[in-house]
C-alpha cells in the first residue's frame, strides 16, 4: 500500500488500526509515516468515538454522580470514557464511589484528599504518600474509608 493510500483512507475516517492490519504494518508505524507525510492527525479521543468533557460537563458531573451512583454511569450518559470521569473528581476532591458501595467520598471540614494536596502543592500523589508514610508530613487515616488518607488544610510538614 502506498503512502498515498495510506493517507488517503487515514482522511477518509479508517483508524490506523485498520489501515495497519490492512497494510501489513503496525499502527504506530501508520501514525509514524502518516505524521512525516504531513498529514493532520485526529486527536485520540475522537478516532476511539469519543469525546473530550466539556466546562458544562464538568460542571453536571457532581449532580449525574449524586443521581447515578457511579462513575461508569456518569460516563455513560457524558458518552466519555469512565476513567476519564473518575480523574476529573478526583481532580475536584472528590474519589469516585467504589463499584460495591454508592457513596461518595469527600474530604470533611478543615481537611483535604491526597489528591487535592497533590495538586495544590505540584506534586504526584505518589510523593505525597511517601512523605506520608516516612512521617515528613502529618496525615490521619479517614475513619470513613481506612485506607484513604485525609491532610489537615494547614499540614504540619517537617523540613528534615
Amino acid at each position: 500500500m502506498t503512502l498515498a493510500e495510506i493517507a488517503r483512507r487515514y482522511r477518509d475516517g479508517e483508524s490506523t488500526v485498520q489501515i495497519g492490519r490492512a497494510a501489513g504494518l503496525h499502527p504506530e508505524t501508520v501514525r509514524r509515516r502518516l505524521h512525516a507525510a504531513g498529514v493532520e492527525m485526529r486527536p485520540h479521543a475522537a478516532v476511539a468515538g469519543r469525546r473530550r468533557l466539556t466546562d458544562e460537563d464538568i460542571d453536571r458531573t457532581l449532580d449525574l454522580l449524586a443521581d447515578l451512583g457511579t462513575a461508569t454511569a456518569v460516563a455513560a450518559r457524558l458518552g466519555v470514557h469512565q476513567t476519564t470521569v473518575s480523574q476529573r473528581l478526583r481532580r475536584t476532591g472528590v474519589s469516585p464511589a467504589h463499584r460495591h458501595h454508592n457513596r461518595l467520598i469527600t474530604a470533611p471540614e478543615g481537611h483535604q484528599t491526597v489528591a487535592q494536596y497533590a495538586d495544590r502543592h505540584g506534586l504526584t500523589t505518589g510523593t505525597v504518600q511517601h512523605r506520608i508514610r516516612t512521617g515528613r508530613l502529618h496525615a490521619i487515616r479517614d475513619p470513613r474509608w481506612p485506607s484513604r488518607y485525609l491532610i489537615p488544610t494547614n499540614p504540619r510538614e517537617s523540613t528534615t
